[in-house]
């Protein structure tokens, strides 16, 4: 025997070699058809063979044992008919389809002697040497298809706080070697294909409109977009599985993607650029995915390898265009040292909305001239009615504030969203 439940191999425990037979096959498969043909034939058109599976029979002709790039394919499948591992799919460069991205169900097209394929195919034994009946793609993704995404904030979330519960996903499995694929090289070392990956950022494709996500920094209220794969004991994932998406980003021209509220389908894709840096079109130094939409209905050419993720595709999602504004006021100074003085504020709410989320933009000013830092007051799914901020002397260009004498603060906000305004001038003395 050379087959477990759910696995089929050539046995080399023993002497000869115990190959790959019609039994094995059945027993996995659950087919009875007794010839090799049958079988293929019978396992594609019932579902029966896991498509996900690296080794499996594909559409190639001659030779009676396959390497790994021929499982791969052939180029003339590849680019004829976008084949992969016998999976159809989703083009990557030249003119993107976000229909076609958004509608990606990686089917497996490439069995052999299937329609449309050039030449004959044999019908190989070999083929299901390594086959298992369990296998998953070796990079897949994950969008909570409870996603509600919210328009109007300074960083838009979803439901449970994060774009993509888990971002993506290598694993060292029998399944097909996706995560090579995106980046184009089947002879990589697994240090090679990680160095590589590390030039992917992940992006989520929105209806029409794409844009990077990134890791959410809870105190500087910016989205890190920086290298996205470490290692993680034996496996490699995201740097961070808590993704953010900033839904208030315009195009290159200045449009905004959603004017109303909708429901639409996200796809999230890797953007393989080949370099350290996320810009996308050739000749265009500007447009950055970290800093704008960019509509892929247009035709344009792109020279980066956008690649949608197997789990991560179609996915309805809720747009929603936050409802509620709120206002921060500067209220008094609530402590101050020869180092630090501290605001406290009042914030209030309007509108309809039950969990905000929203920022806050905190400028002060000490004195006449010097510095005016800004500093981010963060509201995440809380109804928070009082806040403080704390700034350092340093941050106003001063060494320290003199002991026992009065200084004037002018403190404004800026809310988001809404652009509500708040205004407090207050005198403080350190002791």
């Amino acid at each position: 025997m050379a087959h477990t439940t759910n696995r089929i191999y050539i046995d080399t425990s023993v002497t000869p070699h115990i190959g790959v037979s019609i039994a094995d096959i059945q027993a996995v498969l659950g087919l009875s058809n007794n010839d090799i043909g049958g079988l293929i034939t019978q396992g594609v058109a019932q579902g029966k063979i896991n498509k996900w599976a690296k080794y499996k029979p594909i559409h190639y002709p001659g030779k009676y044992e396959l390497s790994d790039a021929d499982f791969r394919g052939r180029p003339i499948d590849t680019n004829d008919h976008s084949l992969v591992y016998g999976l159809k799919v989703t083009s990557q460069v030249s003119l993107i389809d976000p229909d076609e991205f958004h509608a990606a169900t990686w089917e497996y097209e490439g069995y052999p002697n299937a329609t449309g394929l050039s030449g004959t195919s044999m019908y190989r034994f070999l083929d299901f040497n390594g086959y298992n009946k369990n296998a998953v793609p070796n990079l897949y993704g994950l969008i909570p298809s409870s996603s509600l995404f919210y328009i109007g904030t300074t960083v838009a979330i979803c439901t449970g706080h994060s774009v993509v519960n888990e971002g993506f996903r290598v694993n060292n499995t029998d399944g097909v070697d996706l995560a090579r694929y995106v980046v184009d090289g089947l002879k990589l070392t697994d240090e090679q294909l990680m160095a590589r990956l590390a030039q992917c950022y992940p992006a989520i494709l929105i209806g029409n409109y794409l844009t990077a996500v990134g890791v959410y920094n809870s105190t500087s209220g910016a989205v890190d977009y920086g290298t996205i794969v470490r290692a993680n004991g034996s496996s490699w994932v995201v740097a961070n599985p808590n993704w953010c998406l900033d839904l208030t980003k315009r195009d290159a021209s200045g449009n905004a993607p959603w004017t109303a509220d909708t429901s639409t389908v996200a796809t999230l894709v890797l953007v393989y650029t080949a370099s350290a840096n996320p810009y996308m079109i050739t000749g265009d130094a500007t447009t950055d995915i970290t800093q704008y939409w960019i509509d892929l209905s247009e035709e344009r050419l792109w020279t980066a390898r956008v690649f949608p993720l197997p789990g991560a595709t179609g996915v309805t999602i809720e747009i929603t265009r936050y409802e509620s504004g709120f206002l921060v006021t500067p209220r008094e100074v609530v402590s101050c040292t020869t180092s630090t003085v501290t605001i406290g504020f009042d914030i209030t709410y309007h509108g309809v909305e039950t969990s905000p989320t929203g920022t806050a933009s905190i400028t002060a000013k000490v004195g006449i001239g010097g510095t005016e830092p800004v500093k981010p007051l963060l509201l995440r799914g809380a109804t928070a009615t009082t806040a403080t901020v704390t700034f350092n002397a340093s941050e106003f260009d001063m060494a320290m504030f003199m002991p026992n004498t009065d200084y004037t603060i002018v403190v404004n906000t800026v809310s988001t969203p809404d652009g509500a305004t708040g205004y407090g001038q207050f005198t403080f003395r350190p002791s």
